[in-house]
């Protein structure tokens, strides 16, 4: 498990203030304090008027990941927020291994996000390990104030003997998953990202024990995971793994996808998306 995740590249935030990314988009930016006091680098797109979606990327990631949704079709009806993990992208990144294996504060850096974009029962969107921040901040927060859940190729938990049966990739799937990340143009800045993450963040992630199993039972509020079925870097088997925990979640497959089901199938994803918004609203 630690070597599957060790070499896991996932995540998103848009990089910057306010940045123009390649396709001429613009994103407003501001600092957050998190757990702690922790500045935490969030990022705004879409309607401001329109229901609230909290994107949150993954391990050695940041905000940018999530790109494609914030400047594509979503951005008419929705308003979008995107936050950097402790850590990552333009975030605070102290050299505290505690502060980056602390459900308390990673649960408090998600609440002060929408706190401050005063988020109106927003719902959460979490990547690869934004499925393990989103169980922090459900373990402290309860699920009184969101609309849902959306995980993504995500983690229940991981570090336990219980999350490391779970994790049964296999070494060509992985390797598979990683080579092709240089040569596939809709994945650029995945590798640019993790090498951007300090490593005493990337290994003080890693070494961290959680299990949100019993978080997720019992959550009351939708949940939609969303799978690629050609992940090669978190296993397809969390999927079933949060399906069986929570009896309620609606799985979406996603049979051309792997670990980057936004990125590779977006036109797809972002309607999946939509569909599950209008559901919840």
């Amino acid at each position: 498990m630690r070597l599957l995740l060790s070499i896991m590249v996932c995540g998103v935030v848009i990089r910057a203030d306010a940045r123009a990314d390649g396709d001429g988009g613009a994103f407003a930016s501001r600092m957050v304090n998190g757990g702690g006091g922790l500045e935490i680098f969030t990022v705004e797109a879409g309607n401001p008027d329109g229901p609230d979606i909290l994107f949150i990327h993954g391990w050695a990631q940041s905000s940018d990941s999530w790109a494609a949704q914030m400047r594509g079709p979503l951005a008419a009806r929705y308003h979008m927020v995107a936050m950097d993990l402790r850590g990552h992208g333009r975030s605070g990144a102290p050299d505290e291994p505690a502060l980056y294996q602390n459900g308390a504060l990673m649960a408090r850096d998600v609440d002060a996000v929408i706190e401050a974009y005063d988020l109106d029962a927003p719902v959460l969107v979490g990547w690869s390990y934004g499925g393990v921040v989103i169980g922090d901040y459900l373990h402290r927060y309860g699920d009184g104030e969101i609309s849902g859940v959306v995980t993504v190729g995500a983690l229940v938990g991981l570090g336990t003997e219980k999350m490391n049966a779970v994790a049964r990739g296999s070494g060509p799937s992985l390797f598979s998953a990683l080579a092709r990340l240089p040569f596939d143009r809709r994945l650029r800045g995945v590798l640019s990202r993790f090498w951007a993450t300090p490593g005493y963040v990337r290994d003080a992630y890693l070494g961290r024990k959680a299990d949100h199993s019993v978080t997720y039972a019992h959550l009351s509020k939708p949940l939609l995971v969303i799978q690629g079925a050609k992940d090669g870097i978190v296993s397809p088997d969390f999927a079933a793994h949060f399906a069986s925990v929570q009896p309620k979640a609606e799985v979406v497959m996603f049979e051309e996808s792997g670990h980057f089901p936004f990125a590779e199938e977006p036109a797809r994803f972002d309607a999946v998306l939509a569909d599950f918004m209008q559901r919840v609203d």
